[in-house]
């Protein structure tokens, strides 16, 4: 019987020795000769790329140079701030500049990019004009095409600072050295004897693999548009393509980890020209438990990745949703925890909430405007035999401030046609010690005569001193019975009849969106605080429930 091979070799400690750069050079090689995915189309410049040849680095303007090759840096900022290109040091940048006045990370990228034969390297802090509020709306469009162009992204994984460099010695891992006899087929000894020795690794966490890279979120949107990534880690190297992904050990990539591409996690165009939104959610999900330094740049750290599903989708953008499923987009709820157990997400409506952006970053609708890691109820019903509207939309607008019609929001609204339920606040027992605070945070409750219905309410963020009545928006049904509907989306979408009401048997659960009135009442103007379900209602229940209820025209902002 064969023994299973067992894929592993030596780490030295010199992250770049000579070792390590002929296996770098071997996946590229056989990436570009196995993976057309991987090399589809003709790398294009950005506008400014470092030129590495030469003892004197250069800010390069290459657009009269056509396609080669370059490579892309994915790094954390950390508190360095010693090398950035201004309008006021471009010239400066143009004319040269020495190794030595770099940060380490920078130094180490320039190193790699020059053992690999690259002649030119993109650094975001290098080549986009800091402090310049144009040339960052102009770039930042194109940080797709920057990534997805790259020969290689270079993920400076193990350095949360520019001045800390990535190139650092790595511990050997602990190694067992053990004598084997050697035999032939049929059993007998051969008389000889070799000497073989093992590297014992832990096993890897596919959740996140190199920290502190991949707990940021601007590098979320690096490593998703790249087709080809090399993670320096703190004990090895890592490469991953569209293809195939390898630790310098010989260990395969953990396939979560490989889908950190776009094609995979967000196969922008399906076969039926539909995006998939779900994976959009998830995608969310993981982005909003990462760290952000500024509040602002929550939408236009995924602006990159957003243009390019519109582009492929032709799908309309809205503040971090996608129209196409604009009922998906608004059924998000909050997390309690920032990290997820085993791979599953935090089960929706439960925990505390915790607050709103301090600044306006996007309309209370949006995922965005809140404070905190999200959950999207689509991701849940993904596997649902049949999930129905129950609203319309008649009007979506988001104004932006500048160029980018996927970075910041200035203004956003919705205008939908839907029933609104009336929530009025629920009265506990403060005293109670069984009523605790996740008890109490669900402070609004909605009369249903049927025990077995139960309605579960949850708050965006906790407001102290909210009072008075709530109104609830049923946006989706999701319906697991054999019952029959009409095809007027404005209508009542659930019609019952006695043969349907027998078979409605299985639990049905409805979806919706809290709402509180705003403005000086000339119009139905709401902001989102909430989101609830409504479970084990029988469709017919829900038609009860709504039949006093005439649709109204609702503005969100």
């Amino acid at each position: 019987m064969l023994a299973k091979r067992v894929d592993t070799g030596p780490i030295h400690e010199n992250p770049l020795s000579s070792h390590a750069v002929s296996l770098v050079r071997h996946w590229m090689a056989k990436c570009e000769r196995k993976h057309t995915a991987c090399f589809d189309h003709p790398t294009t410049l950005p506008t400014r790329v470092v030129d590495v040849r030469g003892s004197m680095l250069r800010l390069l303007d290459p657009s009269p140079l056509g396609p080669h090759q370059y490579i892309a840096l994915s790094h954390c900022w950390g508190t360095c701030r010693s090398f950035l290109t201004t309008r006021g040091n471009l010239e400066d940048r143009k004319r040269g500049f020495l190794l030595q006045e770099l940060p380490a990370t920078f130094q180490d990228a320039i190193e790699v990019t020059r053992r690999l034969d690259v002649p030119y390297l993109w650094i975001d802090s290098i080549c986009i004009l800091q402090g310049d509020q144009e040339d960052w709306e102009i770039e930042g469009s194109k940080m797709a095409d920057v990534y997805a162009n790259a020969t290689l992204t270079i993920a400076a994984a193990n350095a949360s600072d520019d001045a800390e460099g990535f190139l650092k010695p790595r511990p050997r891992p602990p190694t067992l050295t053990i004598d084997i006899s050697l035999s032939h087929t049929n059993g007998t000894s051969t008389g000889d004897s070799t000497t073989t020795r093992i590297y014992t690794r832990l096993p890897v966490e596919p959740k996140l693999l190199f920290p502190p890279l991949d707990g940021r979120a601007w590098c979320l949107q690096e490593q998703y548009l790249s087709p080809r990534v090399l993670w320096f880690g703190s004990d090895d190297l890592c490469w991953g393509c569209l293809g195939a992904g390898w630790f310098e050990d010989g260990r395969r990539l953990p396939k979560r980890k490989l889908q950190l591409q776009l094609p995979d996690v967000l196969p922008a165009v399906l076969e039926d020209g539909t995006l998939s939104h779900t994976r959009w959610y998830r995608m969310v999900e993981l982005y909003t438990t990462r760290a952000i330094t500024y509040a602002g740049d929550k939408l236009p750290a995924l602006s990159a990745l957003a243009s390019r599903v519109a582009q492929r989708s032709g799908d309309q953008y809205l503040a971090g949703s996608w129209r196409g499923d604009i009922f998906g987009g608004l059924l998000w709820y909050r997390q309690v925890r920032t990290s997820f157990r085993d791979g599953e997400p935090e089960a929706p409506f439960r925990g505390l909430a915790r607050c709103a952006e301090p600044t306006y970053i996007a309309p209370t609708w949006s995922w965005a405007s809140y404070h905190g890691a999200v959950g999207f109820v689509a991701t849940f019903l993904e596997t649902t035999p049949k999930v129905l509207p129950s609203a319309s939309v008649i009007d979506a607008s988001v104004t932006v401030p500048g160029k980018d019609p996927f970075g910041q929001v200035q203004s956003g609204f919705l205008l939908l046609g839907a029933e609104l339920l009336s929530f009025e606040p629920a009265e506990f027992d403060e005293e109670d010690p069984a009523v605790g605070s996740w008890l109490r945070n669900r402070m609004w409750c909605l009369e249903i005569e049927d025990p077995d219905v139960d309605v579960v309410t949850t708050l965006d963020y906790h407001d102290e001193h909210a009072s008075g009545y709530l109104m609830g928006v049923p946006l989706l049904y999701s319906k697991r019975a054999d019952v029959g509907r009409t095809n007027t989306p404005t209508d009542n979408l659930l019609e019952c009849t006695d043969e349907s009401a027998n078979k409605a048997r299985k639990p049905v659960h409805v979806y919706g969106i809290l709402l509180k009135a705003v403005g000086n009442g000339q119009e139905s103007l709401f902001e989102r605080v909430g989101a609830f379900e409504i479970r084990s209602i029988r469709l017919c229940d829900v038609n009860e429930l709504l039949q006093n209820v005439g649709k109204s025209e609702i503005k969100i902002i």
